[in-house]
């Protein structure tokens, strides 16, 4: 048996599901009176109803590179708008303009990023709107796909919890969530803080484990040559335990959440 056999047997490594959390929210680390640098918008001029129109490409990728939300105190709070998220502390009230008096309909755009591809995925979503997401179109979207049952939702007295556990693969790199924040007249403001829960297939240590002491046997036992059997050259080993080595130092290193 060849070296070149025995790393090709090593690269048959049984799979587990392993977990990644990817967080995001508004107003996360800022201060009110300053922008939020991970929320921005594409800004509909209206106050007192949605966008007229379904959205497009192009309204997607506006919103991603828009302007910047602003971090606002919530209106009345205490007392109309809920102060923060029980489910999201960090989060902040964010809006248009800046005065929580006022605010127009739109449609906010955070990216965030998939450290490893995932098999599936879902999004949990607690947040509080004055006054509904969505209205003419749905109110919330990843990478500008409708997520069902998303319109016309919402209030701004206590968090609200929007799930969806059918979000399916996503590769790994950056990603985009959109809300579109409907203002019915008067204040105008959104507070949001997000979790996208995934599964990945990555290498099972203890799978990797037995194989590896498998083909440690192998090597160590004797392997063809010309129709006959004699004893692995130490040369031979020394690479096949090298090899061990370094794969196993890889199970080691890979741990995500």
């Amino acid at each position: 048996m060849k070296l070149a056999g025995t790393a090709a047997i090593a690269a048959l490594i049984f799979s587990a599901t392993a977990s990644a959390t990817i967080i995001f929210g508004s107003g996360e680390g800022g201060t009110v009176g300053s922008t939020d640098p991970n929320v921005k918008f594409l800004d509909s001029g209206f106050t007192s109803t949605d966008f007229s129109a379904a959205f497009t490409a192009g309204n997607f990728t506006s919103a991603a590179s828009g302007t910047a939300a602003h971090i606002i105190a919530g209106y009345g709070c205490p007392g109309t708008w809920i102060c923060s998220l029980p489910d999201g502390p960090g989060a902040q009230w964010i809006n248009t303009t800046g005065n929580n008096n006022t605010g127009d309909t739109a449609l906010f755009s955070v990216a965030f990023t998939v450290p490893v591809s995932l098999s599936s995925s879902s999004l949990t979503l607690y947040y509080a709107v004055d006054n509904q997401l969505g209205g003419n179109n749905a109110g919330i979207y990843v990478d500008g796909t409708a997520l069902p049952s998303s319109t016309g939702i919402g209030g701004f007295s206590s968090e609200q919890t929007y799930t969806d556990s059918t979000l399916g693969a996503l590769s790994a790199g950056t990603h985009y969530l959109y809300i579109d924040g409907v203002n019915l007249g008067g204040p105008g403001g959104l507070i949001f803080y997000g979790l996208i829960n995934g599964t990945a297939a990555v290498p099972e240590p203890k799978s990797g484990w037995l194989i590896l002491a498998g083909l440690g046997a192998l090597v160590l036992l004797y392997h063809r040559r010309r129709g006959g059997m004699r004893p692995v050259e130490v040369s031979t080993i020394r690479r096949a335990y090298s090899l061990q080595c370094r794969i196993l130092h890889m199970f080691n290193l890979f741990n995500f959440r």
